[in-house]
């Protein structure tokens, strides 16, 4: 078994991560740190617990490359049967491996899911990740699918993957979003997907994460609509239109990319960005989709009619919604 962690400028919450790692507990276990170029005392904390643990090994990128960069480097190391990507800055159970790998051998599953807890950095349950109705076994083409629905989330800490099925190099050198182009492909190598009714991973949403970053490149989601089309084609052969390939266009593209734009550009850049997402997207798609996912839907329906002016109107309604809820706590008080 191998887990594979990059870490970048980490320092204060790295310490956690390593507690962490040493107290899973799974026999001959190897490690794989990877610094993406950090510049603080990460380095420094991940030498000192490979000194501690001979299964353990640190290598470096030398500069910062990016978390699929770090990822596509670790695996060029990694010897187990195996791996389990981790986060730098989250906590998981102890046993997530020794449960996991059990139903992986048990079944020998090329993936196995576990459900994740989304807590933010308060403390405060957001909600669970991957709330299957059931556990239950899928086939490879059944998970892209899934993940073209929305289902299962491309994310890769909540995932035991079998090395065999990794191709080189599978992640993108993007800024976001490259677990999620990475996985698509790794999973049409998979021939069976076990998931797994446990909540087992406790992934820590921060403001200042890469994953909620106002730095986002727009280019990054159309990458990830490139690959995730072409997954749909070999998916939907007859109908490249699919109802689950317009919820990602919609679900993961469009709306993404308008959410990115509003948070992350100037007033007058989010107009001329949302104005020009808005009109590629179609009302017959979105009436199409509005019954298995009526949110989509109608957030589709505000931005295609909005153009332009939706930026400043969700502003507004942010802050109105925020002095309501200081309000709110102020009158409870």
């Amino acid at each position: 078994m191998s887990v594979i962690v990059p870490f970048y400028n980490r320092g204060d919450d790295l310490t956690d991560t390593l507690d962490g790692l040493s107290s899973l507990v799974y026999p001959n276990l190897q490690v794989i740190l990877v610094d993406d170029g950090s510049t603080d005392n990460g380095p420094d904390l991940a030498g000192d617990f490979v000194g501690k643990f001979p299964m353990a090994v640190l290598i470096a990128n030398g500069l910062n490359r990016g978390a699929g960069a770090s990822r596509n480097h670790g695996l060029t190391f990694a010897t187990g049967d195996y791996v389990w990507f981790a986060d730098s800055d989250d906590e998981w159970s102890p046993s997530i491996l020794l449960e996991l790998a059990s139903v992986a051998r048990r079944h020998e599953a090329d993936v196995v899911i576990c459900q994740g807890m989304r807590v933010d950095q308060y403390g405060s349950h957001r909600g669970i990740v991957e709330p299957f109705d059931r556990g239950g076994t899928l086939s490879g083409s059944e998970i892209r699918t899934a993940l073209l629905d929305g289902k299962v989330r491309g994310y890769l800490w909540n995932k035991l993957i079998r090395r065999a099925i990794i191709p080189d190099n599978p992640f993108p050198e993007i800024d976001t979003l490259e677990d999620f182009c990475g996985l698509i492909g790794i999973l049409s190598h998979a021939n069976s997907v076990v998931q797994v009714n446990r909540v087992l991973y406790r992934y820590i949403y921060r403001a200042d994460s890469l994953t909620s970053s106002t730095e986002r490149h727009l280019s990054d989601f159309d990458l990830l609509r490139d690959v995730m089309r072409t997954a749909a084609l070999e998916e939907f052969r007859d109908d490249s239109r699919s109802l689950s390939s317009l919820h990602f266009d919609y679900a993961n593209w469009h709306l993404l990319k308008v959410r990115t734009a509003v948070a992350a550009f100037s007033p007058s850049r989010a107009r001329t960005a949302v104005r020009s997402i808005a009109s590629q997207m179609r009302f017959r798609h979105l009436l199409r989709i509005s019954i298995p996912y009526p949110w989509i839907a109608i957030e589709g329906v505000f931005v295609k009619i909005l153009g332009g002016a939706y930026p400043g109107i969700w502003r507004t309604a942010r802050r109105t919604r925020s002095r309501v809820v200081v309000l709110v706590r102020r009158r409870r008080r």
